[in-house]
């Protein structure tokens, strides 16, 4: 269970047991990024966002390696690769 999430800035942190999860906001309210880190590591899904909302960066990290698939994406929402 989550603790109430936190704002810094345009960073929202939610506070688990095994792990903080993080979403980054650009000042209009865009979600830019999100991630989670597990002992100061990324780990698990990582995403990034264009600014027109649509996807730019879509991978995992296995306790800071990453692990996977990962995917580019063009500012139209083409897999680039």
């Amino acid at each position: 269970m989550s603790q109430e999430p936190v704002y810094f800035g345009h960073v929202l942190i939610k506070t688990y047991a095994d792990r903080l999860e993080y979403e980054e906001y650009g000042a209009d309210g865009t979600l830019l990024q999100r991630y989670a880190t597990v002992d100061g590591e990324h780990h698990g899904k990582y995403e990034t966002f264009w600014e027109n909302g649509l996807p730019k960066e879509i991978g995992q990290f296995d306790h800071g390696e990453k692990t996977g698939i990962y995917s580019w994406f063009d500012t139209d929402g083409t897999l680039l690769k």
